[in-house]
């Protein structure tokens, strides 16, 4: 209660418009220096909520306003993604400063698939005040508490996405509640978050998230091809597949079990032993699968290849320059032209 209540006197502070955070009984260079980063925080997200908010061309149907709510109370961006938002405005004269602002692709799609494009008010608004951090951002137990304490009726999904998103010790603890949790939320989370860049640890996730066993009702199905697509991209298909039969998942999700053995393998199309109901969720698992293999392939291609530049003008070729006469020897004289008469 009372970190709960300190941040949330930093916060009206900074957005009173208060240039330094003074307070009595608050000593930011002494005994409270553990709020200064807070306090600091508190104020770029503000300054960004700012910018945004004056200098945006806003989506059809969005005004400023609500697209700087939207992307500073995003609990999906961290705050180093919209720090740098800040840095790179900086210096950028009015007439240049016109964003429009997108959440992170991966975030964007989640909220496309799902259906579900808000998180609950009082959620959103700690975040954007700097009163709470935002899903990738927690790093402790108390940062999920701070957070499960706005979730409303949204605790089970956010609990979800704190356990795939969350640094390490947050995500253990969310894992570690004795609450319902979205398992789909938090394998789909992992998947996305770490399967390419770090997959030891979206395997960690993934073994909590499956030892919890799937529940009925969630929105986005926990075997979704988009997440397990992730897998097959990082080269983990086989690893993967062996998570489900550890678990005894292989039978229940039959067609993503063998649509990873296959694309394991290389033998996405050999599939005539299996079943006609089975092979056709499976081939509709492994067209996912590709696709997202050759976006990968195309986006580091991209990323790898040298940026192109104009061939640089070709030298001219130097003119040859006319032999200079040589003058006549001094012992010969010249004849004149003799004029017509």
């Amino acid at each position: 209660m009372k970190r709960r209540l300190e941040r949330r006197a930093i916060t009206m502070i900074v957005q009173a418009g208060e240039r330094a955070v003074e307070w009595q009984g608050l000593d930011l260079d002494g005994e409270d220096r553990d709020l200064k980063d807070h306090a600091e925080r508190a104020r770029m997200l503000k300054q960004l909520h700012d910018i945004i908010s004056h200098h945006i061309v806003p989506p059809t149907g969005m005004t400023a306003a609500q697209c700087a709510d939207a992307f500073v109370g995003s609990p999906e961006v961290p705050f180093i993604v919209k720090a740098a938002v800040i840095v790179g405005l900086a210096g950028v004269e009015p007439p240049a400063r016109q964003l429009i602002v997108k959440r992170d692709s991966a975030a964007r799609f989640v909220h496309d698939t799902v259906g579900q494009k808000a998180w609950p008010a009082d959620l959103e608004r700690a975040i954007r005040d700097g009163e709470v951090e935002a899903f990738p951002d927690a790093r402790n137990a108390a940062d999920v508490d701070d957070i499960l304490a706005r979730a409303g009726v949204a605790r089970r999904r956010v609990l979800g996405w704190l356990a795939g998103f969350a640094a390490d010790e947050a995500s253990r603890y969310a894992f570690s509640r004795s609450e319902d949790i979205d398992m789909s939320a938090a394998v789909f989370v992992s998947m996305i978050s770490f399967a390419r860049r770090d997959w030891p640890r979206a395997e960690a996730r993934l073994r909590a998230a499956l030892a919890s066993q799937p529940h009925h009702g969630d929105v986005l199905p926990w075997d979704a091809p988009v997440a397990w697509a992730h897998a097959a991209a990082a080269n983990r298909a086989g690893e993967a597949a062996d998570l489900l039969q550890e678990f005894n998942l292989h039978e229940r999700a039959l067609p993503l079990y063998e649509a990873l053995r296959a694309y394991a393998a290389g033998q996405s199309g050999d599939l005539i032993h299996l079943a006609p109901e089975v092979r056709a969720p499976t081939e509709h698992y492994l067209a996912a699968f590709h696709a997202a293999a050759n976006a990968r392939a195309q986006a580091e291609a991209a990323r790898d290849e040298p940026p192109r530049s104009a061939p640089p003008a070709a030298t001219p070729a130097p003119r040859p320059r006319r032999a200079r006469s040589q003058p006549s020897p001094a012992t010969t004289p010249r004849r004149p032209k003799r004029r017509p008469a």
